[in-house]
């Protein structure tokens, strides 16, 4: 967290400081004001920000309800994000006894259930978001097609993906 903290902090401070030179706004600052912005910068981005939001991605994850086919059982979720073209769109990674679902939650701006089979799920792999942060998942369909997951749990998600689509590709061949 500390290091999340400066990574952000002395970037802000620096674009701040060098936004204010350029564009002369007001009197000039004292070095220590610019310092003292990077640090607050940092601390709530790296602190209170996630803490806010764990706290109300509880709230928002509580509404979530995915639609099931008849008989279907949810028998795991994980908060994710989906990639949408350029829209990390959040919600909830689903496990049912049939198929990944993904349920995004009401405050994005796309919504709509992705549904995937198991059999349909070719492979995963492990990717860097923003090529930077272990946490993101390609999973591959058999069509082709590349979905983007991002998610804090992500071996978990593995697990489960090896627990429910290998079974599948074993009794398809």
């Amino acid at each position: 967290k500390i290091l999340f903290a400066l990574l952000s902090g002395i970037p802000y401070a620096l674009l701040l400081f060098l936004f204010h030179q350029w564009s002369r706004l007001g009197s000039d600052y004292h070095w220590t004001y610019f310092v003292f912005q990077g640090l607050f910068f940092g601390l709530f981005f790296s602190l209170i920000f996630p803490w806010v939001m764990k706290k109300w991605g509880a709230k928002l994850a509580q509404g979530i309800r995915p639609i099931l086919q008849e008989g279907e059982a949810i028998v795991d979720k994980f908060p994710a994000n989906m990639w949408r073209g350029k829209e990390g769109v959040g919600g909830l990674l689903f496990f049912t006894d049939r198929a990944l679902l993904f349920t995004p939650h009401k405050l994005n701006i796309q919504g709509g259930q992705s549904r995937i089979p198991y059999a349909n799920i070719a492979n995963w792999e492990d990717v860097k978001t923003l090529r930077l942060l272990d946490n993101g998942l390609n999973i591959e369909t058999v069509q082709g097609e590349t979905l983007r997951f991002i998610t804090d749990d992500r071996a978990a998600v593995k697990d489960r993906l090896l627990e429910k689509v290998r079974p599948q590709q074993a009794t398809s061949l």
